[in-house]
């Protein structure tokens, strides 16, 4: 497995919803990078959606599923039948944000979310968390990620969403010159226009 990079998204201007392009559906594992500009003063979490998949109504008959923990709280949200993956977690100037999504051919997506946020600027203020395991029901591969906002904020310029896929192929440029030994055959080789040629 070779990770790679399957997409970004940035946000030039203001937007509500930072997404990939259209990626390959080869990769069987996602990881998602996100840092999050927020409007400053306005509270919204950053959903994840896949495949731009929101159909339903939220908490009746949405495709995903979602437990929420923030700075470590002794109970967990748990919210089903969403819209998006919802983060659930307030006002932050700030966020980053990692999402990794297995994504397996004909099975549900799960989603594992981590993510800090920085709601008061200054040193005497700490960051809040927020940890979150979820799914979508929807068996067919993701091709696309995005991060939208809840509420009324808007994502500001320069926010960024980054795919990493684990569906990448090796491989590696050897220049002409190289010099390969071969230890069972105790023979050299040199690489000359494609072609390695016995020493």
């Amino acid at each position: 497995m070779v990770w790679y990079k399957a997409g970004n998204g940035t946000v030039s201007g203001t937007a509500s919803i930072v997404t990939t392009s259209t990626m390959s559906d080869s990769n069987k594992s996602l990881f998602c990078i996100s840092h999050l500009i927020n409007q400053t003063g306005v509270a919204s979490s950053s959903n994840v959606r896949l495949n731009n998949d929101s159909s339903g109504t939220d908490g009746s008959s949405g495709n995903y599923a979602t437990r929420v923990n923030i700075n470590g709280a002794a109970s967990d949200n748990i919210q089903v039948n969403q819209t998006e993956h919802n983060n659930g977690a307030g006002t932050a100037l700030g966020r980053i944000q990692v999402d990794y999504i297995a994504n397996v051919s004909g099975q549900e997506k799960l989603i594992i979310t981590h993510g800090s946020g920085n709601d008061v600027a200054g040193a005497n203020y700490t960051v809040f968390r927020y940890d979150l395991t979820g799914k979508w029901d929807q068996t067919a591969l993701v091709t696309k990620v995005e991060n939208v906002t809840s509420g009324s904020g808007v994502w500001q310029n320069d926010t960024n969403l980054t795919v990493l896929g684990s569906g990448g192929t090796e491989s590696m440029a050897v220049q002409d010159g190289a010099v390969y030994y071969d230890k069972q055959l105790n023979k050299e080789y040199v690489l000359n226009n494609n072609t390695w040629t016995e020493l």
